[in-house]
C-alpha cells in the first residue's frame, strides 16, 4: 500500500536557533562544518540552510516534490524519492558523502536497516551517520497507553505516518542492524505533559508518576546519535558508551523494583494494621455486650416462670 504523504513535509517546518538545544541542533554539532552531507528527508529546507550556514555542500532528499521544490533554493542539489521505493544509490548516484543526515526520518521508514545500510555504502571511509529519532517512551505516551489510549496525530510522538517506533535500546540495535556502532548520544528533554499525546483527563497518581520517572527516557522526547563503521579504535568506546547506558537503565529499573516492593510491603502492614484493629474492636464489642445478654437471659426465665 503506497503512503500519500504529499505535502506533508511542510507541517515539519522549524525555526533552526543554534542558541536553543534541539534535536535539530545537536544533529548540526555532530554533523561539524565545510562537509558534503547527504540530508534524508530534508522536507522544506529549514535544516538545509542551517548546514548551508556551516559551509556544507548539501544533497536532500525528499518525497514530497512541492517541498523538494522549496529546498532546491538552497540545497546544491535535490532529488525527489520515497526511500520505501527506491534505493538512495539508484536516486542520488555515484556520489560520496562525509556525513548522510537522517533527522526524525528513519521512523516513517518500513524498512530503515536497508536505507542505513545504502546510506553507508555511500560515505567515504571516515564518514559517519547522524540521526534523530523520537522516543516512544516518554512518558506522556506511556501515561496514555496506561489508559489505553494510543491515537495517532498528525505529527508528534504518535505522527499519522510513523511506521517505527524507538526506545534507546532498539536504536542502539538499529545502528548494529546496519553494521554501526554508536560513539555519540544525546538526549532531547521535554517536561511530561507538554506534549500533545498528553491525556489531561487521565492523569496518573503522584506516586505512580514518581517513580516512571527515575527512568531518564521517560522524560526524553527525542535521542540524537552518531553512528560509524566500527573499527578498532571506536568499537571499544561504543561498547562502553552502551555499557553505561544500560547500566545506568538496569539500576534505574533495580531501584524501582525495590520502591514497588517497599511501597507493597508498606500497604500489605497497613492491611494488617487495619484488620487488627478491627479483630480488637470486635473483641471489645463482644465483652462490652456480654452483661446485657446475661441480664435478657434473667429476665427471660424470671418471666416465663411468673
Amino acid at each position: 500500500m503506497t503512503r500519500d504523504i504529499t505535502g506533508s513535509a511542510k507541517k515539519y517546518e522549524q525555526i533552526v536557533d543554534e542558541r536553543i538545544v534541539t534535536n535539530h541542533t545537536l544533529a548540526l554539532q555532530f554533523t561539524g562544518e565545510g562537509r558534503r552531507v547527504l540530508e534524508l528527508g530534508c522536507a522544506t529546507g529549514y535544516v538545509t540552510a542551517a548546514l548551508k550556514a556551516r559551509n556544507h555542500h548539501v544533497v536532500g532528499v525528499e518525497i514530497d516534490p512541492e517541498s523538494a521544490e522549496l529546498t532546491r533554493a538552497i540545497a546544491d542539489a535535490v532529488f525527489v524519492g520515497d526511500l520505501d521505493r527506491v534505493r538512495l544509490p539508484d536516486l542520488v548516484g555515484e556520489q560520496r558523502f562525509d556525513v548522510v543526515l537522517a533527522g526524525d526520518v528513519l521512523e516513517h521508514l518500513r524498512e530503515p536497516v536497508a536505507v542505513l545500510r545504502d546510506a553507508v555504502a555511500m560515505l567515504d571511509d571516515d564518514g559517519f551517520v547522524v540521526v534523530s529519532l523520537p522516543n516512544v517512551a516518554f512518558l506522556d505516551v506511556r501515561t496514555a497507553l496506561l489508559h489505553g489510549d494510543w491515537t495517532y496525530r498528525p505529527d508528534g510522538l504518535l505522527d499519522e505516518t510513523h511506521v517505527r517506533f524507538f526506545t534507546r535500546r532498539t536504536m542502539f540495535a538499529l545502528a548494529r542492524d546496519a553494521g554501526l556502532v554508536v560513539t555519540g548520544f544525546h538526549r532531547v528533554d521535554r517536561r511530561p505533559g507538554t506534549s500533545n499525546v498528553a491525556l489531561s483527563d487521565a492523569p496518573l497518581a503522584p506516586l505512580v508518576r514518581d517513580l516512571a520517572l527515575l527512568d531518564p527516557n521517560a522524560s526524553t522526547y527525542q535521542f540524537v546519535a552518531k553512528f560509524e563503521r566500527p573499527t578498532d579504535e571506536n568499537r571499544a568506546e561504543a561498547e562502553a558508551l552502551d555499557h553505561r547506558l544500560s547500566t545506568e537503565e538496569d539500576a534505574t529499573t533495580a531501584q524501582l523494583r525495590t520502591l514497588v516492593e517497599a511501597h507493597q510491603r508498606e500497604q500489605a502492614e497497613l492491611l494488617r494494621s487495619r484488620q487488627e484493629l478491627i479483630a480488637v474492636q470486635n473483641g471489645r464489642l463482644m465483652r462490652y455486650s456480654q452483661c446485657p445478654r446475661r441480664v435478657y437471659r434473667r429476665l427471660r426465665r424470671l418471666l416465663h416462670l411468673g
